[in-house]
């Protein structure tokens, strides 16, 4: 029979996996709901920013995204605007939706 420190061990590192795991789940829901409001509001989806939005793991940026998701008036930019500057961490143009 296993020790009950080696028990401990295993507890804890079933936490962390359900943890992250529930954590992952949250992300992708809130993907999804973000897409799901953009296509319900008629505005285009580029394959970056669906690949960004699907991708993030970020919670905090994501609720950022779905706030935003509600109230833009068009569709994110793939392209920087005249006279912005490329993110240089993500080499993306910066948007409306996937700002900073």
């Amino acid at each position: 029979m296993p020790s009950a420190p080696y028990q401990a061990r295993t507890s804890y590192l079933a936490e962390e996996v359900r943890d992250e795991v529930r954590a992952e789940a949250r992300a992708e829901s809130r993907a999804e709901d973000i897409l799901l409001i953009l296509e319900q509001r008629g505005l285009d989806i580029s394959e970056d920013v669906r690949s960004r939005v699907t991708h993030c793991t970020n919670p905090e940026l994501l609720r950022r995204w779905l706030a935003r998701a509600v109230t833009v008036p068009t569709s994110p930019p793939v392209t920087p605007a005249p006279g912005a500057t490329w993110n240089t961490r993500t080499r993306r143009p910066p948007g409306k939706l996937c700002g900073s």
